[in-house]
């Protein structure tokens, strides 16, 4: 059954419906098996008792798409006639329609009595009192006696009203959900007889540990360390089950349910993807960090490299520089040199000049005083005529 069961829930969820989340153990298999076979009987109804997520709703949507059987939930569920005015056009879907149905009600959703004494009085009579009334102006039943009236034209109302209640009844199944610990239960079924006596009870009982198993390995997030982390959730709950069955005994009601397990299971994966989520975005960061780091180190060595080729180029300028330094040095020894030289060379001349200066300014005066008589000189010797120049002439002669 497993394989074809499994083959449903996936045509189930691909209907673009509300998935449904279902593990198929072995329990859940069984569970299928009795509401399937009640569904399939004529006027069958249910009778879901069980503490909520114990999969009621899932697996009564999952038998009744197995047999072709549409599941409505009516939204209704408050007092007044507000409950009677769905459960109207429920019926009359049903009237018209000639569909399957089933009308699913849980009773942690309604909020009066007046719906479960409804569907009491429909699972003991197969008549909802009321469901139809006539008011001023307006018939609730004109649209079904019309439809009627057309095969039984003759009949009076009340034939009517039977041969309608009869096709509801036809293709019309009821499944309530009650909760199977408190007073509750107790209450309902002393109060409302036909949620018994209407219907077939299917308890659903708490999960062995082969189902918190399975459940668990679903729930939780998949792994290596899965299938331990499922035993270890399913034996803790069993332990706190056990534990609240003697605090039960000892006088201290705590109720631990399959809804509580799926709860711990999800808080846990919640809490899981979100510190897996956490711990990534920390190895993230670490992984930037260690990537800037290593370029970090790439472009030191690439700045060491460049440090050591300009290391080789200083030291080669250091050479160059005490080279040309120590040629500095001795060209600045030869001009030191060379500025002695000239200073004496300075001394030499000044002397020089001065003995030149003291020369020339002998010789000016001895030419201030030859200038008379040289003057003297010259003035006679432009006195002199031919004769007396040709007699000196002589005279140059008779002395050479």
């Amino acid at each position: 059954l497993r394989p074809y069961l499994t083959h449903l829930l996936d045509t189930f969820n691909g209907q673009g419906r509300r998935q449904l989340n279902i593990v198929l153990f072995e329990d859940a298999i069984a569970d299928i098996c009795k509401i399937s076979r009640v569904l399939n009987t004529k006027e069958g109804h249910l009778l879901l008792i069980g503490e909520g997520g114990t999969g009621r709703h899932s697996l009564v949507k999952l038998a009744a798409s197995a047999a072709g059987i549409q599941v409505l939930e009516p939204r209704s569920l408050s007092a007044g006639g507000t409950f009677k005015t769905e459960l109207r056009g429920l019926f009359e879907s049903v009237f018209f329609s000639k569909t399957e149905t089933v009308m699913l009600l849980d009773e942690a959703s309604v909020k009066s009595d007046d719906v479960f004494s409804d569907v009491s009085a429909w699972l003991l009579s197969r008549e909802v009192p009321g469901l139809f009334a006539r008011r001023e102006g307006r018939d609730d039943f004109a649209k079904v006696r019309e439809k009627l009236k057309e095969k039984y034209s003759k009949e009076p109302d009340e034939q009517l009203f039977e041969k309608f209640y009869s096709k509801v009844r036809k293709h019309l199944h009821v499944a309530c959900c009650i909760g199977s610990t408190g007073a509750k239960l107790r209450r309902l079924t002393r109060n409302f007889n036909g949620l018994v006596y209407g219907t077939t009870a299917v308890f659903f009982e708490d999960w062995p540990l082969a189902a918190l198993t399975e459940v668990a390995s679903r729930l939780l997030p998949k792994s290596e360390k899965t299938g331990e982390l499922a035993k270890f959730f399913a034996g803790v709950h069993i332990h706190v089950r056990e534990e609240a069955a003697r605090l039960c005994r000892a006088g201290r009601t705590h109720y631990v349910t399959p809804k509580n397990f799926i709860d711990f299971c999800q808080l846990f994966g919640s809490l899981l993807a979100k510190k897996s989520m956490e711990v990534e975005q920390r190895i993230e960061k670490y992984a930037t960090g260690l990537a800037k780091l290593e370029e970090a180190k790439k472009c030191v060595e690439e700045l060491k490299a460049k440090l050591d080729i300009k290391k080789l180029e200083m030291s080669k300028k250091s050479v160059e520089s005490r080279d040309i330094l120590f040629q500095l040095e001795q060209e600045k020894k030869k001009i030191e040199k060379d500025e002695v030289w000239i200073s004496e060379k300075e001394a030499v001349i000044q002397k020089e000049a001065q003995i030149t200066s003291d020369l020339f300014a002998k010789a000016e005066s001895q030419l201030a005083e030859a200038l008379p008589a040289l003057e003297a000189a010259n003035e006679k010797v432009s006195s002199l005529d031919n004769a007396a120049i040709a007699d000196i002439k002589s005279f140059l002669k008779l002395k050479d």
